[in-house]
C-alpha cells in the first residue's frame, strides 16, 4: 500500500518521490494524462456530433424524397433538415470557441 502515495513538492526536504511505474502522472498540464483524456473526449464528442448531424441531414433528405407529396411528411422532413443544419452550425461554433479559448488559456483541446 505504500506504493500508492502521492508525490508532494516540497515535502521530505524538497525531494520529490516519483510515482511507481504504471501509475498515471500529470494533470491538465502539457503532456499530462488528464490533458490527453480531455483531448480525446472532446474530439470524440465533436466527431460523433458531426456524424449524427450529417446522418440526420441525409435521413431528412430521404424523408423528403419519399414523402409522396404528403404535406405533413414534407414539413417533418424539412424540420429535420433545418435542425440538422443548426446542429452542424452549433458544433462548428463550439469547435471554434474551444480553439480560441484553448489558445487564450494555453490548453490544447485538440491533438493537432
Amino acid at each position: 500500500m505504500h506504493l500508492l502515495s502521492l508525490a508532494v513538492p516540497g515535502e521530505n526536504g524538497g525531494v520529490n518521490i516519483p510515482a511507481p511505474s504504471g501509475v498515471p502522472t500529470g494533470g491538465l498540464e502539457a503532456g499530462g494524462t488528464g490533458q490527453k483524456i480531455l483531448q480525446v473526449g472532446v474530439e470524440l464528442f465533436l466527431i460523433a456530433a458531426v456524424v449524427f448531424a450529417l446522418f440526420m441531414l441525409i435521413f431528412g433528405g430521404i424523408g423528403w424524397i419519399s414523402s409522396s407529396g404528403d404535406k405533413q411528411k414534407i414539413a417533418s422532413a424539412r424540420n429535420r433538415i433545418i435542425y440538422a443544419i443548426i446542429g452542424l452550425v452549433v458544433v462548428l461554433l463550439s469547435f471554434f470557441i474551444l480553439t480560441v479559448l484553448g489558445n487564450i488559456f494555453g490548453v490544447k483541446f485538440f491533438g493537432f
